[in-house]
């Protein structure tokens, strides 16, 4: 084991083990999921641990991110001026008009904040410069880390640190200084990220909250684990088949959920639509939240698909597939190495959050920031014609 990637890899798995046996101990679900009561026996939730096992070892037939080395990636000040630009509109839709903050209720506008997603093009922006960044390139990195910190997320925060470690590992073999250090380093990163924690909670409700060290150290286990919320969703996945069915959806749900993303809903006549993940949250785990969104999991998603049958399970495993490895393949083969080792991060957070609107925001603003690129060239042999 002297590949970062598969440091990374087997280190998700431990946690889920981790997560696995804290279950078994305490027969409930964690505080990420409202300390919610068992009902599953031993060998159920060691079948769940075995799928969130084999959910990451996926990850194994992917190619070495320095496979992409050799991938030439074209920058210039038009994707720096169009990043600043993604930012500074953000700016103006979150704190002119209101719009964006997480946990919080979106209005018939919501849609203005997808136009031009700022999560998703920060992380393609990292992908594009990483290669050559200059000083002006990592202070327009901060500067949209920090915003979208003060908008109430920080899962990029996480994202971008293992795409850094993807990236700056991929030539090395970890020997055991490295492995050392690693260990070292990761205690001190969940200790800082304590405080990111609380300040996140903070933007969002106006409240710092005073949090335990140990029942957040309880979270973080719990947020990078699937094992809790595949078993959950495995135990009322009759009831959430339910509430789909309601909703005027039926075994495709999943493809709704991508595309859904992308259009406007408000265009639709769609005025009161709530993801996956929403659903999860105010109808199994608190009611009173009542914009927040739990983790659905790759995992769980199958588990739900499997209430409307096989062929259900069976579309949405190719459609995961197929949008997951596009996304791979156009971030590495566009981005070379440090398009391959965000893809993977992405990837990664996807297998635990679920949300296939992150998947479909993080392909469109790809596809923004590949017409800017074509924009450019063809513009340059315009110039050069005349």
């Amino acid at each position: 084991m002297k590949n970062i990637k598969s440091i990374i890899i087997i280190g998700y798995c431990l946690i889920n083990v981790i997560s696995y046996f804290t279950l078994i101990e305490t027969n409930n679900y964690g505080n990420t999921l409202n300390n919610i009561s068992i009902s599953l026996t031993h060998s159920e939730l060691f079948l769940f641990l075995i799928m969130s096992v084999l959910s990451y070892s996926v990850f194994f037939i992917y190619r070495d991110i320095k496979y992409y080395e050799c991938v030439q990636v074209s920058t210039s000040r038009i994707i720096d001026v169009f990043f600043a630009f993604v930012l500074s509109y953000n700016i103006f839709v979150f704190y002119i008009l209101g719009i964006g903050r997480a946990g919080t209720s979106t209005s018939d506008i919501g849609f203005l904040q997808n136009i031009l997603p700022v999560f998703q093009s920060t992380l393609i922006y990292y992908a594009v410069v990483r290669k050559n960044i200059r000083k002006m390139q990592v202070a327009l990195l901060i500067s949209a880390s920090i915003f979208i910190l003060l908008k109430g997320w920080s899962s990029h925060l996480f994202i971008i640190t293992v795409a850094e470690l993807l990236y700056r590992y991929r030539n090395q073999r970890i020997n055991f200084t490295k492995k050392l250090l690693l260990v070292i380093l990761l205690p001190i990163f969940i200790v800082l990220f304590f405080y990111v924690y609380k300040l996140k909670y903070y933007f969002r409700s106006g409240v710092m909250f005073d949090i335990p060290f140990f029942i957040y150290f309880e979270y973080v286990i719990s947020r990078l684990s699937q094992i809790s919320n595949i078993a959950y969703l495995y135990e009322i996945r009759d009831a959430f088949h339910k509430i789909i069915i309601e909703n005027g959806e039926g075994g495709e749900f999943f493809i709704k959920e991508f595309l859904l993303a992308l259009i406007p809903k408000s265009f639709l006549g769609i005025n009161d639509y709530r993801p996956l993940d929403n659903l999860f949250g105010i109808n199994f785990i608190n009611s009173e939240l009542d914009n927040a969104g739990f983790a659905i999991t790759v995992p769980g998603l199958f588990v739900i698909s499997s209430t409307f049958g096989l062929l259900s399970v069976l579309c949405c495993f190719f459609f995961i597939l197929l949008i997951t490895k596009f996304l791979y393949h156009v971030f590495s083969k566009n981005y070379g190495s440090a398009g391959a080792a965000m893809a993977i991060s992405i990837l990664l957070y996807f297998n635990y959050s679920g949300s296939l609107k992150e998947i479909a925001l993080s392909l469109f603003a790809f596809f923004l920031f590949k017409l800017l690129s074509i924009f450019q060239y063809n513009f340059r042999k315009i110039m050069k014609i005349s």
